[in-house]
């Protein structure tokens, strides 16, 4: 097979990851070209497969988003043929990526040193969520755990809500995703400079924590501990979620400027309430800002979320929708810029899946193809890439090895 057009076209990946963070980094690649080949296994599929409740492998739109551009290879790696055919299957690949807990690639013979004997400029991405050293590296997490492991869900909350809120959105995994891709393109631009594999350690805790930015960096040198502020701000007000006409519809206004809060209160009419001096200024507007928020939310009750946002906005004052997945997928601008992609799916039908959200001048995006069905590339991996006959990939499929 021709290498595909792109930056990445040039680029093999061995792809064990599951869920979220591991699949998310390989699809970054996969977007400008990268050739991803998905190891998988008919006997416990990736958990992503079935986010939807289905109960066949390939009935996931998560799954359909999360794996696009991607290849799929069954091979059972119980068994010791199917180890082989992966070790094989490496020398053919620039990179393997694997997000499993420590020690399970070593267990099977795949872990990078074992790799990188067929593989000597081998790029190995190993994502355990606390790293691979450590007395705690042998723990098993998830996303959620992550986020009230490292602090996230508790600072999420609201200020003296009696329980953590969390977030329904596992960011953990799309921070250490997004860290992940660009970790492998450092090591791919060192190996162009110097001929050298690399062996990449990502601990997820630890991309989690760079989120806190400031609030960690207050607790590490000035001792102070930082707090839930919910929908608040230090230093702007009224700056928060307020309730509008319709079912379960919000808008969030943003007042970061004496200059801002006169547009606001023009567009409010110039009630009494808006006008009194201690408003007039930021700091006598945060003292009063209680009192602002109730005011403003009886305003925002009785007028729809996006006619109040662009009434705002043609004002000078920072407001937006908090838009649900409908409002995302009519969106016009999101459209006008081709990020909403249609495709025909052979068990879902047709369905719309989010696109590359990054363009380049001289490439486009590979969001042609969905997901993959499982095991779909069993046939190019195992007979265009590894030269097996059709008879000694029927005779895999008979013994288990490939399935």
């Amino acid at each position: 097979m021709s290498a595909p057009a792109g930056p990445l076209g040039h680029l093999r990946v061995l792809d064990f990851t599951q869920v979220v963070a591991g699949p998310y980094a390989t699809l970054q690649l996969a977007y400008w070209g990268a050739e991803v080949i998905r190891v998988e296994s008919s006997a416990r599929s990736d958990p992503w497969r079935f986010r939807d409740g289905n109960r066949g492998a390939d009935g996931s739109v998560p799954f359909a988003d999360q794996s696009k551009g991607k290849r799929s290879v069954t091979i059972n790696l119980k068994t010791a043929e199917g180890i082989a055919l992966v070790q094989r299957l490496a020398e053919q690949c620039d990179m393997v990526a694997e997000n499993f807990s420590v020690g399970v690639m070593e267990r099977l013979g795949l872990g990078y040193e074992a790799l990188r004997a067929h593989r000597p400029d081998l790029i190995f991405i190993s994502m355990p969520g606390l790293g691979n050293t450590g007395p705690r590296r042998e723990h098993v997490t998830f996303g959620p755990t992550l986020m009230a492991l490292c602090g996230l869900t508790y600072l999420w909350n609201h200020p003296f809500s009696p329980e953590p809120v969390g977030s329904q959105t596992s960011y953990p995994d799309y921070a250490g995703g997004l860290h992940a891709a660009v970790a492998i393109l450092a090591a791919l631009h060192h190996r162009d400079r110097t001929g050298e594999g690399q062996f990449i350690d990502l601990a997820q805790a630890e991309t989690t924590a760079t989120l806190l930015g400031p609030a960690i960096a207050a607790a590490l040198n000035t001792g102070r501990e930082p707090a839930p502020t919910g929908n608040t701000s230090d230093h702007a007000a009224p700056h928060g979620c307020y309730p509008c006409a319709g079912d379960d519809a919000w808008v969030a206004i943003a007042v970061e400027s004496d200059a801002q809060w006169q547009a606001l209160v023009g567009v409010l009419g110039r009630p009494a309430w808006a006008m009194e001096a201690r408003l007039v200024t930021v700091a006598g507007r945060l003292a009063a800002r209680e009192e602002i928020d109730a005011h403003l939310a009886a305003w925002t009750a009785e007028r729809g979320a996006r006619a109040i946002m662009e009434l705002l906005q043609d004002a000078g004052v920072p407001a937006g929708l908090v838009a649900s997945g409908d409002d995302l997928h009519a969106d016009p601008q999101l459209r006008a810029r081709g990020f909403i992609v249609t495709y025909n799916h052979p068990v879902l039908g047709e369905i719309d899946l989010p696109g590359a959200p990054v363009r380049f001048h001289h490439a486009r995006p590979h969001t042609e193809r969905h997901g993959p069905l499982l095991g779909a590339d069993n046939a190019y991996v195992l007979g265009e890439l590894l030269g097996l006959s059709p008879a000694e990939q029927a005779a895999l499929v008979e013994r288990g090895v490939a399935r």
